[in-house]
């Protein structure tokens, strides 16, 4: 089963899959946005990924616009017990809990080790980094 790391907020999400990691050849993201298809935010988003692979054309940011945050998160889950997690999910930060429950969270320090990923990580909002008490 695949875990994936969930970064709650649309901004802080986007950053992360966008800006915080480093180039690597044919390199594909996938984004799970919780909004509906079309409308003018999915424009909005588009143009980011497109920009974005402008600058790093080995990069390929894939948007998938999830629907509604409780579709998201079946969504998410599904995918991430097929073994196919997206690389982003934007959710709820309650949805963390039923995450927990289900196995499907892995501690950021397993994926940022580094130096340069702690020091990455320390430029996020503290709020968005606080993570519940896990027993």
């Amino acid at each position: 089963m695949s875990k994936f790391v969930p970064i709650v907020g649309a901004a802080v999400a986007f950053a992360a899959s966008l800006f915080g990691s480093p180039a690597f050849a044919a390199t594909e993201i996938t984004f799970y946005y919780p909004i509906a298809v079309g409308g003018p935010i999915t424009k909005v988003v588009d143009g980011y990924a497109a920009a974005f692979q402008k600058q790093h054309p080995d990069i390929v940011v894939k948007p998938v616009y999830t629907g509604t945050y409780q579709d998201s998160l079946v969504k998410a889950m599904t995918a991430a017990k097929a073994g196919n997690a997206p690389d982003v999910a934007v959710l709820l930060s309650t949805d963390m809990f039923t995450l927990i429950d289900n196995e499907l969270i892995e501690q950021i320090d397993s994926i940022a080790a580094s130096a340069a990923d702690k020091a990455w990580l320390k430029s996020f909002c503290p709020a968005f980094m606080l993570t519940p008490n896990v027993i």
